[in-house]
């Protein structure tokens, strides 16, 4: 079991030895990748989940409450607002938000009512002129309403595991 978390405290530190450093070496690494993957040196849909799965550890460790605080308590230790380290410039800085649940008033929560009602009714025309096929004549304006344009794009869709 010891011989395990050796091995994953090693593997930790060798991640973060690989991760480029700046964006130039970003640039390069991505495009030295997908010149693999068209020349036929990477398989393209491995690549693919590798990079999902790569997306996945860096939204898990970033999104930790842990990991933040560990991070804004790091920052503190620099007395200026805005500073370099790492190869980056970092600046303290704080995102209010506004709460009007309890503002207690008619005019807005009248709003947003009229918001989710039209939202509605956006969403029930959507469908219905999803079903035209061919323009329609409204009868009462004369007013030719066509189908809407519909575009595809192949994809794949991936589950983690």
């Amino acid at each position: 079991m010891e011989e395990k978390l050796d091995k994953l405290k090693t593997v930790q530190r060798d991640i973060l030895k690989i991760v480029p450093h700046n964006k130039e070496e970003i640039t390069k690494i991505a495009t030295s990748l997908v010149k693999s993957v068209l020349d036929g040196d990477q398989n393209s849909l491995e690549v693919d989940i590798a990079l999902r799965y790569l997306e996945l550890l860096v939204s898990q460790i970033r999104e930790n409450v842990f990991m933040k605080k560990a991070v804004l308590e790091e920052a503190e230790k620099y007395p200026e607002k805005t500073f370099k380290a790492y190869g980056t410039e970092i600046t303290k800085t704080s995102r209010g938000a506004y709460d009007y649940s309890e503002c207690n008033y008619a005019y807005y929560s009248k709003l947003l009512g009229d918001i989710a009602k039209l939202n509605g009714e956006r969403k029930a025309t959507e469908k219905m002129l999803q079903g035209l096929q061919e323009p329609m004549v409204i009868e009462e304006t004369g007013e030719v309403v066509n189908p809407p344009s519909k575009t595809s794009q192949e994809m794949i869709r991936v589950k983690l595991l």
